[in-house]
C-alpha cells in the first residue's frame, strides 16, 4: 500500500476493509471486535496527527518568534550603526570648526599686532 497523503480525505487513506459503515457493501455486518480495531486504529491515528500538529505549531513559533526578536533588532543595530556615523560626521566637522577658529583668532593676534606697530610708528611720525 502507498504511503497516504496526510492531508487527503479519510475515505482515501482507508483500505477497504476499514472504510466507515454507510461505506461497506450490505453483505457485510461489522463485528465488535473490528470495530474495537477501528477504534483503536482511529485514536492512534489521531493521537498521531495532534503529535504532528503540536511539533509543527511549535516549529512555526519558534520560526515567527525568532523572526520578530530579529526585526527589531537588527533594525536597532542600522540604526545605532546610522547614529555612529553622525556623530563621527559631527565630531570632524567640530574640530574643523575648531581650528578655523583657532586660525581666525591667530589672524586677528597678528592683524592687532601689525595694528599697534602701525599706530605706534604714526604716533612717532606726527610727535
Amino acid at each position: 500500500m502507498t504511503t497516504p497523503r496526510p492531508f487527503a480525505p479519510l475515505s482515501t487513506r482507508l483500505s477497504p476493509s476499514r472504510l466507515p459503515v454507510r461505506g461497506r457493501p450490505a453483505a457485510s455486518a461489522p463485528d465488535a471486535e473490528g470495530l474495537r480495531t477501528e477504534l483503536s486504529l482511529a485514536r492512534e491515528e489521531i493521537r498521531a496527527l495532534r503529535a504532528e500538529r503540536d511539533t509543527l505549531a511549535k516549529k512555526v513559533a519558534l520560526l515567527l518568534g525568532g523572526q520578530l526578536e530579529q526585526a527589531p533588532h537588527e533594525r536597532l543595530v542600522a540604526r545605532i550603526h546610522e547614529l555612529e556615523s553622525a556623530a563621527a560626521d559631527l565630531r570632524s566637522q567640530a574640530d574643523a570648526e575648531r581650528q578655523r577658529a583657532d586660525k581666525a583668532t591667530d589672524c586677528a593676534t597678528a592683524l592687532g599686532t601689525i595694528a599697534l606697530k602701525v599706530f605706534s610708528e604714526l604716533v612717532v611720525i606726527v610727535v
